[in-house]
Formats: structure tokens, C-alpha cells, sequence
């Protein structure tokens, strides 16, 4: 008799006897094999999923990695990894969904500088038809209403104009948003502030430029600006602040590597909502969550998918994202190919 060269399995030849012992042993053997098989997955999907783990840190704390043949990872930590604009990109790490990412206003106060503003009054050695004010943000939001505040000094002369406001990058001064044209509430020998819906989009660590003007041949006689020129308004809340709609679905093309036939998909996130992770419209079978930590170390949940068979050629992977009562945050996400 012949046994297999691994696994020594019993080989009849024409002329063996059969013997029921030979049977015992070699289903006994059997037995073995797969009961370690089991354990060697075990420890197999174990490693995979630290070695994920440590390549999403890795990509996070130490610059970025190359991708491996063994997983396709993205780690949320630039714009173009969460997908571009309108995914709630907060300039940290990882996808905001809600308010976790605007900006402080206090923040924005503090650095104000008033460029100019608005002053028509024939008695005063400063004159300008221009209000202009440049702040920081640093945070991922938008300007909801803004302040705009006028003080007209003779109220006999004085009529509403038409303004619009317009804002710019600091930095390349490449225009962002305009809004309007309003008209300017005014209330005689009284300084008052107006708010103005503006929806003005604010990225994290950029400096802005804000500009209105008081046109040539519209008749008033007093100051107007920004209400967040510290110099010329005395308001506690020169404007307001709102969290930008973020897009629920970010989408990626990814070819597998040619010994991939299974693939686990991972997703780190914390907040109130639902994650989920689908794979050329059909959604991945959800196997467990537990609690972890990000790749920066702070506590979250990971939840895990099943792909049991991958689909030929390229696949297009998505992330679905759905906010619950409060904020959701998404740090990344990737699949780990079997």
C-alpha cells in the first residue's frame, strides 16, 4: 500500500487488502487536518486583520503607504480619500457627518482683521464705499447668516442700497461664494445689525476674505461693515455657523489581486447612524462589531463584512453612510481580500 506524500493517506493499490483499520486511521487523519485548518484560519484572519489595522496607522501617523496585494485600504485623512468635495471632510481624520467638524466661532473672532469698511460721512477724514474683513477658519462648515451692521447718521439723506457680498481665498484669491444682492435695513441716529442667509462654504485652515460695497449714486450718509470687524461692531454674534449636508456614498473602483476569491470588508466609525459596504450593488453581509480604536487611538467600532464570492473584473466598492439623531463619524474603510 501507498500512503500521500502530506498527509499520509492510505493509497490502495489492485492487489491491498481492504481493511477496516486503514479506514479508522485515515478518517482519523482527516479529523486532524481539518479541525487545524480551522484554528490555521482562525489565526490567518486574526493577522490579516492587525496587519490592516497597522497599515491604516501606518498611513495616518507615518505618511502614506503603498497598497499591498493582500488588502485595499482608505484611510479618510485628505479630501481626495473621502471622496472629494461635499463628503463632510473635516481637515482632522476621517468623514464628519453632522456638526463634530465646524468651526469655533470665538475661534474666527479672535482672528478677524477689519481691511476697511464703509464710511460716507462727509465730516470724517476716513472715507470708503468698501467694507472688507479676512478671518481663519478651522473647521469644515458654512456661514449660515452673517452681520451686517449700519449706522446712518442723517436720516433725511439716508436710503437702503443694494449690496452684494463676495468671498474669496486668501491664499490664491480664487473666488468661493457670492450671495445676494440685499438691501440694507437702516434705522435712523441707530447702529443696528442685519442678518443675511449667505451659506458661504468654509474649509478647515484656510483664511477668507469677505468684501461688500456701498455703490456709487445711492444716497447714504453714515458707517456699515461687517459685524465681525471688532473695530466698528460691538456684537457677540457676528454671525452663524451650520454643518454642510454631506454625501452619504463615497464610491471607489479597485481591481483584486488574481488569488483572491473571498473578501472581508472593515469599517471604522463612531457616532449615531449605520455603516454598510456594497460591492457592485449587492450589499455585503454584515459578521460582527466590536470595539477597537482608531488609527489615532480613539475608541470606536469596527464593523466587519462578508463577500463570500468576489465577481469577476473590476469592482466598485461603496460605503454608505445614513447619520442617526446625532453626529456620525467614519475614520476608514477598506476590504481585505482571502
Amino acid at each position: 500500500m501507498k500512503y500521500t506524500e502530506k498527509c499520509r493517506l492510505p493509497q490502495w493499490d489492485e492487489t491491498d487488502r481492504v481493511l477496516r483499520t486503514d479506514f479508522n486511521d485515515a478518517f482519523a487523519g482527516l479529523e486532524r487536518i481539518g479541525a487545524d485548518h480551522g484554528r490555521l484560519r482562525w489565526m490567518a484572519g486574526n493577522l490579516i486583520r492587525d496587519a490592516y489595522r497597522r497599515e491604516v496607522q501606518g498611513r495616518i501617523l507615518h505618511g502614506r503607504c503603498g497598497l499591498t496585494d493582500g488588502m485595499w485600504i482608505n484611510a479618510l485623512s485628505s479630501r481626495e480619500e473621502a471622496g472629494g468635495d461635499g463628503h463632510g471632510w473635516n481637515g482632522r481624520y476621517g468623514v464628519c457627518h453632522g456638526t463634530g467638524g465646524l468651526p469655533d466661532l470665538e475661534d474666527i473672532k479672535a482672528s478677524a482683521e477689519e481691511e476697511c469698511y464703509i464710511s460716507t460721512v462727509s465730516s470724517y477724514v476716513y472715507q470708503s464705499r468698501r467694507a472688507a474683513v479676512t478671518f481663519t477658519s478651522r473647521g469644515y462648515g458654512k456661514i449660515d447668516q452673517l452681520g451686517i451692521f449700519a449706522w446712518p447718521n442723517e436720516h433725511y439723506s439716508n436710503k437702503p442700497f443694494d449690496f452684494t457680498v463676495t468671498m474669496t481665498r486668501v491664499d490664491d484669491g480664487s473666488p468661493v461664494a457670492e450671495a445676494g444682492p440685499f438691501t440694507t435695513v437702516l434705522k435712523p441716529y441707530n447702529y443696528l445689525v442685519t442678518y443675511y442667509q449667505v451659506d458661504f462654504p468654509l474649509e478647515p485652515h484656510v483664511e477668507y476674505r469677505m468684501e461688500f460695497t456701498a455703490p456709487e449714486g445711492q444716497d447714504f450718509n453714515g458707517v456699515a461693515g461687517f459685524s465681525l470687524a471688532t473695530k466698528h461692531a460691538d456684537s457677540s454674534k457676528p454671525m452663524t455657523l451650520a454643518a454642510r449636508t454631506a454625501e452619504g456614498t463615497i464610491s471607489k473602483t479597485v481591481t483584486p489581486p488574481e488569488h483572491a476569491e473571498e473578501a472581508s470588508g472593515i469599517v471604522r466609525w463612531r457616532g449615531s447612524g449605520q455603516v454598510a459596504m456594497i460591492v457592485n450593488g449587492v450589499e455585503m453581509r454584515e459578521v460582527r462589531v466590536r470595539e477597537t480604536v482608531n488609527a489615532e487611538g480613539v475608541p470606536c467600532r469596527e464593523t466587519e463584512f462578508s463577500l463570500e464570492k468576489i465577481p469577476e473584473g473590476e469592482l466598485t466598492v461603496a460605503l454608505e453612510m445614513v447619520k442617526g439623531e446625532e453626529n456620525l463619524d467614519v475614520f476608514d474603510y477598506g476590504l481585505i481580500w482571502r
